[in-house]
Order: C-alpha cells, then structure tokens, then sequence
C-alpha cells in the first residue's frame, strides 16, 4: 500500500483500505487477504490489534475494504514489510482505491 502514515500520529490508530479485485482476481485476493489475517493475528505482529478484511456482496464481489488498527507506527512498518503482506503488495492483483488513517474515539465518561 502506498501512503505515508501523517506526521502527527503518535499512537494507536486506524487504517480504513479500500481495493478492487483486477478482474478475474476475486477469489485469489480474499486467499491472500486471509493468509495476510493469520501473519497479522499470529505472533509475529504483537502490535496489529486488528486486521479485518471484508469482501463485497453478490455483484459488487471485487470490492474488498479492510479495517485495520495498530500500536504504533513502527507496528504498520512491520505489517508492511512481512513476507506476506509485501508479497501481496507486489502481486497487482488489486487496486488501491482509498487509504485513509483515523484516531479511534474513546468511549463517552459518564
């Protein structure tokens, strides 16, 4: 994925990521996508606090969005830069659309 993370994000944050599937590429996108989930819920990412890809319904099915959080931003690095989510990046097999970072709200005191 390409976009830097903003200057001013100094902890916990969001990534909303929006691709299309290049056509024909649907179901090997999902594939990678999930083997991506596993690495990022496994051991090796401590700091990704979610990756949760989804995929478009019936005709719209090479619409992908994948939410993900992190600790840090040396957390995204090293999401970045593992085996599989790097593999993917050089795939082609989608197209990013949207790449946007959030800072997640905190739950109102009362």
């Amino acid at each position: 994925m390409s976009g830097a993370v903003p200057e001013n994000v100094t902890g916990p944050f969001v990534v909303l990521a929006i691709f299309t599937a290049q056509p024909g590429k649907g179901d090997e996108l999902a594939a990678k996508l999930s083997e991506i989930r596993a690495h990022a819920e496994s051991d090796k990412e401590l700091d990704t606090l979610t990756f949760r890809p989804c995929r478009g319904y019936k005709g719209n099915t090479d619409s992908f969005m994948i939410f993900e959080k992190y600790m840090s931003r040396e957390a995204f690095a090293l999401h970045q830069a593992s085996p599989v989510t790097a593999a993917f990046i050089k795939s082609g097999i989608a197209t990013l659309d949207k790449l946007e970072y959030f800072e997640e709200l905190s739950a109102m005191e009362t």
